[in-house]
């Protein structure tokens, strides 16, 4: 195989009180990703439509950054070309870093006939992630590659759990059309906590997930309030 078109799903991270370890993936909507081998050693990344201004280069763009490191984990010099269809606005909250990054780690796998794990994706995955934000965080790449709901376990080692989603919990997304981009929402946040505070948000993640892999639907609202985020960012 030569050639490959994917659909990565937007996401949405930090669910609830689950700041970088709570990620979920939407069901309709997110992006196409086109990558096709090329005889020669470049990677060529074709204008996005509707976004002029997201850098082409392979060392600047996601795309790129996720594609190079993983060919030059297997010492493989290898030309590319690279069609994005972005349909999740940047800095819209759904993860379109994420997606780009998620749909490149997993078209190239394809075309290397699967020689990284899904876990190994992910961490490639990520660092498109640090590359726009300044943090390698897992919750939006996670949910697009693996889909569902997942928990970030531990960074260092990297491990990830999928947990059941009720069947009858619908999401709604509302977005108020402006951009905040993922670099200046954590530069605002606090760098501790109090230890009652911990607690708290201990407490309501506990809930949180209790109520997602039970269907209680009283235990997901109670367990959704946030401490360390929302209060910040809204």
């Amino acid at each position: 195989m030569k050639k490959i078109k994917v659909f990565a799903p937007a996401t949405i991270a930090n669910v609830g009180p689950g700041y970088d370890i709570l990620g979920l993936a939407l069901e309709g909507v997110g992006e196409h990703l086109d990558m096709e081998f090329l005889d020669s050693e470049e990677i060529i990344i074709d204008p996005i439509p509707d976004y002029p201004d997201l850098p082409l280069s392979p060392d600047e763009n996601i795309a790129g950054i996720v594609a190079n490191a993983m060919l030059n984990s297997l010492g493989r010099r290898q030309g590319l070309s690279i069609k994005i269809q972005k349909t999740v606005k940047p800095g819209s909250g759904l993860g379109s870093s994420g997606c780009t990054a998620a749909a490149t780690a997993f078209a190239l796998n394809e075309l290397l006939d699967q020689v990284f794990t899904p876990l190994e994706l992910v961490e490639f995955a990520m660092l498109g992630e640090k590359a726009t934000s300044g943090k390698a965080h897992a919750d939006n790449v996670a949910a697009s590659l693996m889909g569902g709901f997942c928990i970030i376990k531990s960074y260092h080692p990297l491990e990830i759990l999928n947990i059941p989603f009720p069947k009858d919990l619908q999401i709604v997304v509302a977005h108020p059309q402006i951009e905040v981009k993922t670099a200046d929402s954590k530069k605002i946040l606090k760098k501790e906590m109090s230890l009652s505070d911990v607690i708290t948000q201990m407490g309501n993640i506990a809930t949180l997930i209790s109520g997602l892999t039970t269907s209680n639907f009283d235990w997901i609202k109670s367990g959704m309030n946030d401490l360390i985020a929302e209060p910040i960012r809204s």
